[in-house]
């Protein structure tokens, strides 16, 4: 592999909203299933990668494009959904197309972001989280921008807090303009392909053991990263993360979005980190009684 992935260049994937910030608590939950074996030399090796991302929705596909943009060559984005119509691009999909920015890319305007979100999330939000996610914004932006991404006119959408603007695109046009860069720059993608657990090696995080219909096998891969944190289908953690009666919230979400990233980050000993106030969980007015129209 021939660079890292820098850290601001994962703020390259955190920027997607529903006039929210997309950004939940970064590990928690455990394994997503428990194979008959996790014995790397009993399983077969379906693939290796260089780079291996969980998740094919905005953040995995532009993770997978910085990787490439830094020099590295074999990179693989798997993803559970079957690839059909949008269904890969996860929880994506429910965020409208829109991102918050500061009003510039100035160091000041990137302040007054972080301080104005943090004033916005009644101050409950991780207060170094949003000053990353504010020192990264415009630069990811701009990025997106130079992809050939069409957005809107940012403007003011919270009209006590002008520091943040909002701009929008077409959801189904964004993510397939991310993917078809993607595969233009030679990336693979698996669909239909679970992953179940991380796999630990002698140096750390060494793949993922994976799930094809009820065939296991594991990928192998010199660096890892989960890009499938959304967990707005998953009751026991919307009641954990979210709070008392999380798990009654009537959402408009994928059904597949169960967190399947924080879940096997924590069972390798991953760290907590709650970013209170930063989630958007795409509220439904419905009616209660059918509880089952609350989601997509």
């Amino acid at each position: 592999m021939s660079q890292q992935i820098t850290r601001k260049g994962f703020l390259k994937g955190a920027l997607a909203g529903a006039a929210g910030i997309a950004a939940a608590s970064m590990l928690d939950g455990c394994s997503t299933e428990s194979p008959k074996t996790a014995d790397s030399e009993a399983i077969e090796t379906l693939e290796s990668a260089d780079i291996l991302i969980i998740g094919g929705g905005m953040a995995g596909f532009i993770a997978g494009i910085h990787a490439m943009e830094l020099g590295n060559k074999n990179v693989l984005i798997i993803d559970k959904a079957s690839g059909e119509g949008f269904n890969w691009a996860g929880s994506s999909m429910v965020c409208g197309g829109s991102l918050l920015i500061p009003v510039s890319g100035s160091e000041a305007d990137a302040k007054a972001y972080a301080d104005a979100l943090y004033v916005k999330a009644l101050q409950k939000s991780n207060y170094d989280h949003l000053t990353t996610l504010a020192n990264g914004a415009w630069e990811s932006y701009q990025w997106l921008l130079e992809l050939g991404i069409q957005y809107g006119e940012p403007y003011s959408v919270f009209p006590a807090f002008p520091e943040v603007r909002t701009t929008v695109s077409s959801m189904g046009d964004t993510m397939t303009r991310l993917r078809d860069k993607y595969t233009e720059m030679n990336g693979r993608l698996l669909f239909n392909t679970k992953a179940v657990q991380l796999m630990y090696g002698g140096n750390g995080i060494s793949g993922a053991l994976v799930r094809q219909d009820d065939h296991y096998a594991q990928i192998k891969a010199k660096k890892t990263i989960l890009c499938t944190g959304g967990y707005a289908a998953n009751k026991e953690f919307l009641e954990t993360h979210v709070g008392e009666n999380g798990d009654e919230i009537m959402y408009r979400d994928r059904e597949g979005c169960t967190g399947d990233g924080i879940a096997m980050a924590q069972a390798v000993g991953g760290y907590t980190v709650n970013s209170c106030g930063m989630r958007s969980i795409h509220l439904s007015a419905v009616d209660p009684v059918y509880k089952e129209k609350g989601h997509l």
